[in-house]
């Protein structure tokens, strides 16, 4: 007689609970890995978008603080001097002007030419744009700065004009609207900040210069370290630079603000009138 090996028994099937519990766990599987996926994909992402944004802070605040490492002054012209927007009377200080001269400036003890300028402010059309604006050849000397309103008719056509070498150094500058009250117009702006002081401060210096200048008005100055002489001092130009970048969110495609911060100070010799 013929006997079957139990290996060959016939195998009961799979019941409909069965399939579904193995459907259910395989469905549970699938969507993990989906979500697995997702994540690493939206991960990859932002940290490309963050060291795209790292990188456009690093060379924008590297050319300006080159610039600002480089500078020279004198008692006419303080190495750093800022030019602001001034609206509703909020003062929103966005462009820099520096003293820069690529070797030895043609007149160490006076004023800089224009072609020893470099200039940082936002496109004036597409605010999202840090602008570095230079003028090689241009060889001319810069008026006193006590001529305000020629100086703020010069940075106003030097924003607005093409004249010059312009850089953009970043285009994810981040931008805010201010309306103006006086004309109900609305002004986008480039959220970028230099705030530059001095020691002694301008208001310490023409007091000084308003005083009868004896050697204790001279001395009672705020010298950086103390540093001076009978006939001379050093005085300190200091900036800060804040800026801030726009970056999109890769989860909910919103805006993140990264701020990048710099900073730079100079150092220069002023005579004793």
């Amino acid at each position: 007689m013929f006997h079957r090996h139990p290996s060959m028994q016939p195998r009961r099937a799979l019941s409909l609970v069965e399939m579904l519990i193995a459907t259910t766990v395989m469905a549970v599987i699938a969507v993990s890995l989906a979500s697995v996926s997702m994540s690493v994909e939206m991960g990859a992402a932002h940290a490309d978008e963050k060291g795209d944004v790292t990188q456009h802070g690093r060379v924008a605040l590297s050319r300006v603080n080159n610039a600002m490492d480089n500078a020279h002054g004198t008692d006419q012209f303080p190495g750093y001097v800022v030019f602001p927007i001034v609206i509703n009377g909020q003062v929103y200080p966005d462009c820099v002007v520096i003293w820069s001269p690529d070797g030895a400036p043609a007149d160490p003890v006076g004023l800089p030419l224009y072609s020893e300028l470099v200039m940082f402010f936002p496109h004036a059309t597409s605010p999202n744009q840090l602008l570095e604006v230079s003028f090689p050849g241009t060889d001319y000397t810069v008026p006193d700065l006590s001529q305000t309103a020629l100086w703020e008719w010069l940075i106003a056509y030097f924003r607005t004009s093409s004249f010059g070498d312009r850089v953009v150094l970043t285009d994810r500058l981040r931008t805010a609207t201010v309306k103006n009250q006086g004309t109900g117009a609305n002004a986008t702006l480039g959220c970028i900040r230099f705030e530059v002081m001095y020691r002694p401060t301008d208001t310490q210096w023409n007091a000084y210069l308003a005083s009868s200048q004896t050697d204790a008005d001279w001395a009672a100055l705020p010298w950086p370290q103390s540093i001076f002489s009978n006939s001379t001092g050093i005085r300190q130009a200091w900036c800060r630079t804040e800026m801030q970048l726009n970056m999109t969110s890769s989860n909910s495609n919103t805006e993140v603000v990264v701020p990048f911060f710099g900073s730079a100070a100079l150092h220069y010799q002023v005579p004793r009138p």
